[in-house]
């Protein structure tokens, strides 16, 4: 299909801005890997990752700004988009990133220590209440076991003494 020049300026800025998208998701891979130490196989999983999800964008834009085509400007574009990031922007998204991650890291463990404590606190609450069932309940099954034991036991002896009427006559 034919693209206008109005369309074809439209897709080389998206592809401009596209491009600028890859190199900040770059960079916060970039971020997650030192912040988080990973070892060889985190880092293949983190590429493999950022690979897909960069050419997932960049194959999304294709279809969905041209057509499906791709020309020599969309490519040119891309590159433009990732240098201009990579020289003007590169060191700020980093930073951001990586305060951004510190913040979401403090919250998370708060979110967490609360947590903790809310389920400590009511599964305290629930074994202590499902402990005094517990006793009280193994203290009825004492008293009635005590009891089904004299039960057989007066049952036992009404039936030897049956049985030992019954030989005599």
């Amino acid at each position: 299909m034919i693209v206008s020049d109005e369309g074809q300026a439209r897709v080389f800025l998206i592809y401009i801005l596209l491009g600028m998208l890859c190199i900040a998701l770059a960079d916060l891979f970039y971020v997650l890997r030192k912040k988080f130490a990973l070892t060889n196989t985190g880092v293949n999983v983190l590429d493999a990752i950022y690979y897909i999800i960069a050419f997932c964008m960049i194959l999304y834009a294709g279809v969905r700004f041209n057509f499906g085509a791709v020309r020599y400007y969309q490519l040119f574009a891309l590159l433009f988009g990732m240098v201009i990031h990579k020289l003007l922007f590169s060191g700020i998204f980093r930073k951001l990133f990586e305060f951004a991650l510190g913040i979401l890291l403090v919250v998370a463990k708060w979110l967490i220590r609360i947590t903790r404590k809310a389920v400590v606190l009511v599964f305290g609450c629930l074994f202590l209440v499902t402990g005094f069932f517990e006793g009280k309940t193994i203290g009825v099954c004492h008293r009635i076991k005590k009891y089904l034991i004299k039960v057989k036991v007066k049952r036992k002896k009404k039936k030897k003494t049956v049985k030992k009427r019954l030989k005599m006559i």
